[in-house]
């Protein structure tokens, strides 16, 4: 076991061994971390630390500082900066503490999801971490199915998610009020329980209302639309949408700007529907009334000369 002192400034502290103290009190310091079960306390400047081993515990000090925590099960804790997390392997404990934090996952090359828990999940077994306390969330651009996913969060709040915007809030959470996040490089939203607004962008976004009377918006690019149960406000937007319907159950939903020519589709559910027949199906162009067995599940507000539903 080693004690490290850093007192000056632009320090370059290393440990090779395991079960090792950093302290670091001057600015500008760079920590690199090759084994496992060290502890590193920051109380100066702004520090950079880089872990590549086993499980490090970095707690950072008033500057904006960097924490690398490496492949291990790591407990970075940010101080009164503005420090950036930069997302690794391992299930790791992140907070942010005071000042505007990042979680800066854009280098993993894994898909990740964000939970409406605290939680972000990163694919293929790569670990799962809490993060608590921090601002902005950047995903990989480079891999697809970035998603945020809040449909375990708690009973009552609602979500407002914009991914042109980049933003998410969390409305009505109990003694916080709204909290608001910025979230880079996702292409899925996830609803909560409630009433949503969900936004897409540019890309092909999967966009899932949940439960709740929700209004959601694909914007432009080929879009899956589910508003899942409640009565729904669906906008495609630009290109070929795809507004899936799971069960004949999941209440009534308008459909503002449905497309045929631009390839739109309703994708319909033998499962959820019990039936394999399109004739089963029947469209009023008079009225935009989409219906099941008689029973109107759909309004194409538009009303639209032609539909195009499919059975899957």
């Amino acid at each position: 076991m080693s004690i490290v002192i850093g007192i000056a400034d632009n320090n370059f502290l290393s440990i090779t061994d395991g079960e090792d103290q950093i302290f670091s009190s001057g600015s500008n310091d760079n920590i690199s971390i090759s084994q496992e079960n060290n502890v590193i306390v920051g109380s100066g400047g702004n520090v950079s630390l880089l872990g590549s081993g086993g499980n490090v515990s970095f707690v950072s000090g008033a500057g904006d500082d960097t924490l690398v925590g490496g492949a291990g099960d790591d407990t970075l804790v940010g101080g009164g900066g503005d420090d950036t997390f930069k997302g690794s392997g391992g299930n790791d404990s992140i907070d942010g503490g005071d000042g505007f934090d990042t979680a800066d996952y854009s280098q993993l090359g894994k898909a990740i999801t964000l939970s409406g828990v605290g939680t972000i999940t990163k694919a293929d077994g790569f670990g799962t971490d809490q993060v608590f306390k921090v601002e902005t969330v950047i995903a990989d651009a480079s891999v697809a199915n970035n998603t945020i996913d809040a449909s375990q969060s708690l009973s009552g709040v609602s979500a407002t998610a914009n991914l042109e915007a980049q933003t998410i809030s969390a409305n009505n959470v109990p003694i916080l009020g709204k909290l608001t996040f910025n979230v880079l490089n996702f292409d899925n939203v996830i609803g909560t329980n409630e009433s949503d607004s969900i936004t897409g962008d540019s890309q092909d976004n999967r966009l899932v209302g949940n439960a709740g009377n929700d209004t959601i918006s694909g914007g432009f690019g080929n879009d899956t639309i589910i508003g899942g149960e409640g009565n729904d406000v669906l906008t495609g937007g630009f290109s070929a949408d795809n507004f899936t319907y799971n069960s004949a159950k999941e209440g009534f939903d308008i459909i503002k700007d449905y497309n045929f020519a631009e390839g739109d589709v309703i994708q319909v559910s033998k499962v959820g529907f019990g039936t394999t027949k399109i004739s089963d199906f029947s469209y009023d162009t008079s009225s935009g009334n989409l219906s099941f067995l008689g029973n109107q599940f759909a309004s194409l507000e538009n009303l639209p000369s032609d539909v195009n539903i499919q059975l899957v």
